[in-house]
């Protein structure tokens, strides 16, 4: 399968199968719509484009230093995993006091907050994308708010941006509303 226009696509990483096996190249990628997808080639007899644009990103000894790191980390890994199902079987490893659903979710949250304050600019631009991509943001009559969507240089910063255009939009959608709930007082 040939990509028809390969300025649309953005290669990201390619690696050998493993370490002694250099006839093939795996090669991961963004398409024309921001998916990652994936794709082999044959070094032997692949003459494509997309080869050739892979190979120029990717030398074969940057190609093979990808390789050994994802395999050094794929052994890293199982060794851990092993460890852990050692130190589990043993005793080691015992949950005493498992934790509430409040705890859990305090966890969850924060993990999650600190991921998205160190989300990388790949994250951020596929972000940025996925909204330029809808329509309602492409008819937005707010200049002001687009540009700052498109400006954001942190992923809570456009989530704010977001969340505000949706806000104006309309789309906002809540996943419980309260305000039934209230009583008014005189």
């Amino acid at each position: 399968m040939e990509i028809d226009n390969l300025e649309t696509i953005k290669i990201v990483s390619a690696t050998f199968p493993n370490i002694e096996d250099r006839n093939i190249i795996i090669v991961e990628y963004f398409d024309e719509i921001n998916q990652l997808k994936g794709r082999i080639i044959n070094t032997e007899d692949d003459n494509s484009d997309f080869a050739k644009k892979t190979l120029e990103l990717f030398p074969l000894d940057v190609i093979e230093n990808n390789t050994k790191i994802l395999h050094e980390d794929n052994i890293k890994k199982a060794q851990e995993l092993a460890q852990f199902l050692e130190w589990k079987e043993t005793g080691k490893i015992t949950i005493e006091n498992p934790k509430t659903d409040v705890e859990t979710f305090e966890n969850f949250s924060n993990n999650f907050l600190i991921n998205l304050e160190n989300a990388n600019n790949d994250l951020l631009f596929a972000v940025k994308l996925t909204i330029f991509d809808k329509e309602e943001f492409a008819n937005f009559a707010d200049a002001d708010l687009r540009r700052q969507i498109r400006k954001a240089q942190s992923l809570p910063e456009l989530i704010h941006y977001y969340y505000i255009f949706l806000k104006e939009t309309g789309n906002l959608k809540v996943a419980y509303d309260d305000t039934e709930n209230t009583e008014e007082t005189v």
